[in-house]
């Protein structure tokens, strides 16, 4: 069982690709060891969301201008909660780290990469669960209840529900920096994630 510092992390974006689109919302829970619960959802203003966007993550253009704040208060937050002792988790960390680190890139100077170890809840479920395996599909198998998805706290909430059950129930340790991929899809070995990354077909 992993007991140390785990932060659980969403991200939703403008698009597909890290190196063009931007993120759009950061959602996150950070768990201790002793069982103190640090979790938000953090909104970014933003001059254009593409409508496909908006009708996925419900996040209008009205929500990011109203609601939303400047990259730099984001940058300060995210400085101040991901310390280097914490385990990062995502359900597909390929998609979401890599928006992580292009997003620090921007604003600090020399950073390559979070070196911060991760698991990722989509290898996970590929060892554990049966397909298909995107989160409201592992949710169901897990009876684990997921509401409006696609919105950055609703999944961390149901991603950290996955990881401490299946933390709970086998030895998942064995998977830190693994990424699980299916042979006939391939690997995107290009993606930034944090250098120690290992992948696995299955």
């Amino acid at each position: 069982m992993i007991e140390q510092k785990v932060m659980v992390f969403d991200v939703e974006t403008t698009g597909f690709n890290p190196s063009r689109d931007k993120l759009l919302e950061f959602g996150y829970r950070l768990v201790t060891p002793d069982g103190e619960v640090d979790q938000q959802s953090i909104l970014l203003r933003r001059s254009y969301i593409p409508p496909k966007i908006q009708q996925l993550t419900g996040i209008t253009m009205e929500m990011s201008k109203q609601d939303g704040v400047e990259e730099a208060e984001l940058l300060e937050h995210l400085q101040g909660v991901i310390t280097p002792d914490v385990l990062l988790v995502a359900h597909n960390i390929p998609f979401d780290l890599p928006f992580l680190n292009v997003f620090f890139s921007k604003h600090v100077a020399n950073h390559q990469l979070l070196t911060n170890d991760f698991i990722d809840t989509l290898t996970l479920a590929r060892a554990y669960c049966p397909a298909p395996h995107k989160l409201g599909d592992v949710c169901r198998y897990l009876n684990i209840p997921l509401e409006n998805a696609h919105r950055a706290l609703n999944d961390v909430i149901a991603t950290w529900q996955v990881f401490d059950t299946l933390n709970d129930n086998y030895d998942i340790d064995e998977f830190r920096n693994v990424i699980a991929y299916k042979t006939k899809y391939g690997v995107n070995k290009n993606l930034q994630l944090n250098g120690k990354e290992v992948y696995k077909s299955y």
